[in-house]
């Protein structure tokens, strides 16, 4: 799905449909690294100054199954200094005709795989989502919506996982987005790396660019 840090809108990203009889994927976290058997199988590692956060499996928006990891590289009094956020997703079987769809130009080959990147600078403190763009479209699709529509975005769920470690977030955050996409677009890998925004002005391109290469020169993906 379309994520920025407290919620991105659904328009741009959706979730996956996986097949009825497609076994659930076997995820593993040793030190820091997650590794995925499928959809994709791949190694995701990430600095060893991080520490292992946890993780969360749900139905994302009633549509999506969904897992999350979360990684943190905090000062001593667990204020964050680093996040490292990695999710799978996939539609669920019963909404076959949903498939992600990024609009961003950005592109990078990591690990011999491409993704979509796109950067933002957000407050770290997710809101509630307004779903009503995401119910008409399920709604176009000639599906119901889904009772767990309301139950919460990803941003808010690895806000909570963070929180209830004792951590502490910075007021603002600057985040790349990593995505990438298999399956016909049903199914996706997405990266996300934050760090905090000291300023109140706008960050400027060239700061952005170095926040993208420092995300890039933090993260190894390999194909498994």
């Amino acid at each position: 799905m379309r994520h920025t840090w407290p919620f991105v809108g659904l328009l741009l990203l959706v979730p996956v449909a996986t097949a009825a009889s497609s076994p659930t994927p076997v995820r593993v976290v040793k030190d820091n690294v997650v590794a995925s058997d499928r959809d994709p199988a791949v190694r995701v590692t990430v600095p060893k100054t991080a520490t292992y956060v946890g993780t969360e499996r749900w139905v994302l928006f009633g549509i999506a199954n969904c897992q999350l990891f979360a990684f943190i590289d905090a000062d001593r009094q667990k204020h964050v200094r680093r996040l490292y956020w990695v999710q799978f997703e996939g539609y669920i079987s019963s909404m076959p005709n949903l498939h992600h769809t990024y609009d961003s130009k950005e592109h990078a080959a990591i690990g011999g795989l491409d993704f979509f990147v796109d950067a933002w600078t957000e407050s770290s403190k997710p809101s509630r989502p307004d779903t009503t763009d995401l119910a008409a479209i399920i709604k176009s699709k000639g599906y119901a919506v889904p009772a767990g529509i309301n139950s919460g975005s990803d941003g808010q769920h690895i806000y909570d996982l963070i929180i209830s470690k004792g951590y502490t977030l910075p007021p603002m955050l600057s985040s790349v987005r990593f995505v990438h996409t298999l399956d016909e677009a049903r199914k996706e890998l997405m990266i996300i790396y934050s760090e905090p925004f000291t300023s109140s002005r706008k960050p400027t391109s060239e700061e952005t660019r170095a926040l993208v290469r420092r995300a890039e020169n933090a993260l190894v993906i390999e194909p498994v």
